[in-house]
């Protein structure tokens, strides 16, 4: 669906903007694994006491999430579930992948590919596309568009449920 040259050039502005992340007052940011389901990590975000400082980045699979946001707060909430003896673990990162701290990286990052007319193509090769962002398969032309690329550097990661939709409707795979 999408160029040779417009995947290297989403890829490389990407990387150029990723580093601008931080929180809406400057809070570093950091990343968590942890041993829940999505729903759970949800939930627990939405406690007060870490108000809404920290989010699901990334669904990994049926008990298992990646949790991203101010780093003071996911740290807390490391030792949350520590204390209620659920596996946690700090990711080696200093920034806040899939989270608000993206928000702005996301908004010069879709400057830029507006600027280079980055455009699905319209006919697909064949392959199906099965999208992690929305976690279902091939993205419509529509979907493709700059808010795609937004939402795939500030949204939750839906790894589970893209694997899941692979393998309903596209599997079994012969490798």
């Amino acid at each position: 669906k999408l160029s040779a040259r417009d995947s290297i050039l989403i890829s490389y502005y990407r990387g150029k903007y990723a580093h601008l992340a931080s929180g809406a007052e400057g809070q570093l940011g950091g990343m968590m694994a942890a041993g829940l389901t999505k729903a759970e990590a949800e939930e627990l975000c939405a406690m007060p006491e870490f108000g809404n400082r920290v989010c699901v980045a990334a669904s990994n699979g049926p008990s298992s999430v990646t949790l991203s946001g101010d780093l003071d707060i996911v740290q807390k909430v490391r030792d949350h579930l520590v204390s209620e003896k659920k596996f946690a673990r700090m990711l080696q990162v200093d920034t806040a992948y899939h989270s608000p701290h993206m928000v702005r990286p996301a908004t010069e990052y879709i400057e830029a590919l507006k600027a280079c007319n980055i455009a699905p193509l319209q006919d697909g090769n064949g392959i199906t596309w099965v999208s992690s962002v929305y976690g279902h398969g091939d993205p419509t032309a529509q979907e493709l568009a700059s808010s795609y690329w937004h939402d795939n550097m500030v949204n939750a990661v839906l790894f589970f449920e893209a694997v899941s939709t692979a393998l309903e409707g596209q599997g079994p795979f012969d490798c």
